[in-house]
C-alpha cells in the first residue's frame, strides 16, 4: 500500500469518525433539549405547587385565627350566661324574700 492509499485510508476513517461524532452530538443535543423542556416544565409545576401550597397555608392560618377567635366567643358568651345565671339567681332570692314579705304583711292584717 502505498502513501496515498494510506493517506486516503485514514482520511476515510477520520471522516467516519466524524461522522459518528457529529450524530452523538445531534442526539446529546436533542436530548439535552428535551432535558431543558422538561426542567423548564417542572420548575413550572413546582412553582404552581407551591403557590397552591401557599393558598393552601392562608387558609389554614386564618381557620386557626377563625378558631382562636370563636374559642374566645365561646368562652366570653360561656361567662356571660354563668354571670347572668348568678344575677337571676340573685333576682329570683330578692323575689321569693319579697313575696314572703308581702305575705307575712298580709297576713299581719
Amino acid at each position: 500500500m502505498n502513501a496515498e492509499e494510506r493517506i486516503l485510508e485514514l482520511l476515510a476513517e477520520y471522516l467516519n469518525k466524524t461522522d459518528r461524532i457529529l450524530d452523538r452530538m445531534e442526539k446529546t443535543d436533542k436530548q439535552s433539549e428535551k432535558t431543558e423542556q422538561s426542567i423548564q416544565l417542572l420548575a413550572k409545576t413546582v412553582i404552581e405547587h407551591d403557590l397552591k401550597f401557599l393558598t393552601v397555608q392562608n387558609w389554614i392560618r386564618q381557620i386557626n385565627e377563625d378558631a382562636a377567635e370563636t374559642r374566645m366567643n365561646i368562652k366570653r358568651l360561656s361567662e356571660d350566661g354563668n354571670r347572668l345565671r348568678q344575677e337571676n339567681g340573685i333576682l329570683i332570692t330578692e323575689l321569693l324574700s319579697l313575696s314572703k314579705r308581702v305575705t307575712n304583711v298580709e297576713g299581719k292584717s
